[in-house]
């Protein structure tokens, strides 16, 4: 016979009081430290919006917010080092792709990861990500001259574009951070 599953519990109770308590040294618990760790959560969670969106593009697809990618130019395919293989856009040296890819953070949500090419900044409030690699802002914005012409392929839309379920992800990690943040407090951590 099957032992049924269990499942820990943690149960805080709180009085409305020690609620308002707790509230009121928000500011307080929010130290750089763990604000950072938080900021990390966001970031990465956002780089895995923008690096399955970008999967996505590059096999041909519409990414959550509406964007998709000009098909490669019979000429460009016939350039390419994969030509024996169907050949993804923006994906032959996977330089740009690996940039957009969230690397695992060192020591939980403490540190900064680290993965080549790849922009991954807090400062202050904020969390910025992208991407270093040599024109990944060229294809992003797309290039029209005399001598040249790339078309723009959008590594991710727009932030005011982004689809519900991405932000909804991003939240989701947001809370986690702030959950442990509280149970630091709770702990009696500072």
């Amino acid at each position: 016979m099957a032992t049924p599953a269990r499942t820990l519990l943690v149960v805080v109770r709180a009085t409305p009081r020690q609620a308002a308590d707790l509230f009121r040294e928000l500011p307080r618990l929010a130290t750089a430290a763990r604000l950072k760790a938080l900021l990390i959560r966001v970031g990465l969670q956002a780089l895995v919006e923008i690096h399955k969106a970008f999967l996505l593009k590059a096999a041909g697809g519409r990414d959550g917010g509406g964007v998709w990618w000009k098909r490669l130019s019979p000429e460009t395919i016939r350039r390419s080092p994969k030509r024996r293989q169907p050949v993804e856009i923006l994906r032959v040296r996977d330089d740009l792709e690996m940039s957009l890819n969230p690397a695992d953070p060192d020591g939980g949500h403490q540190s900064v990861p680290r993965r080549r090419l790849q922009v991954f900044r807090i400062g202050g409030r904020a969390v910025t990500v992208g991407s270093r690699r040599r024109w990944a802002w060229t294809h992003h914005v797309g290039l029209s001259g005399p001598r040249m012409r790339l078309p723009r392929r959008r590594l991710w839309p727009a932030p005011h574009r982004w689809p519900p379920s991405w932000w909804g992800r991003v939240a989701r990690q947001a809370r986690a951070g702030f959950i442990d943040l509280v149970i630091d407090w709770l702990r009696g951590r500072p």
